[in-house]
């Protein structure tokens, strides 16, 4: 069972300007965090079997992307995404579990796509690189 519901996540967007604002009509997030590994093929000499390879950690990358229906209305928060992508702006990006856990860091949003189905609503998706450290903040 999950601690967390769907319903209690939102998405934040703050840029240079300071100001936090709340992405509307977004459906989902994700995030991934991944380390890249060195690894060093080890023929005896120590503890380590030889043969075996020895691993280490070398660097943590993470994106991130979220979804939603499309509103790129003048003064819309997706409007700021879009322009924040076109304008390859470093933004702040906070992905909300409930109102006291989010995923939080610095990124570039390197992707936006929207899709508008004759059967269907239209819809976005932006991809997020993220620039330096992703912090799990708890209130």
């Amino acid at each position: 069972m999950s601690l967390f519901r769907g319903t209690s996540g939102k998405i934040s967007i703050t840029e240079s300007s300071g100001t936090e604002k709340y992405l509307a009509h977004t459906t989902n997030w994700s995030v991934d965090s991944s380390m890249d590994v060195d690894e060093t093929p080890y023929f005896g000499g120590s503890a380590v079997e030889e043969g075996f390879m020895e691993k280490t950690p070398m660097v943590i990358n993470w994106t991130a992307s979220f979804e939603g229906a499309v509103d790129l209305s003048t003064g819309s928060t997706q409007a700021d995404v879009y322009a924040a992508h076109v304008g390859m702006k470093l933004v702040t990006v906070s992905l909300y579990l409930d109102a006291d856990h989010c995923f939080k860091g610095e990124g570039y949003i390197d992707s936006y796509s929207a899709t508008d189905a004759a059967d269907g609503k239209a819809e976005f998706t932006a991809n997020i690189a993220g620039n330096g450290a992703l912090e799990l903040v708890t209130a």
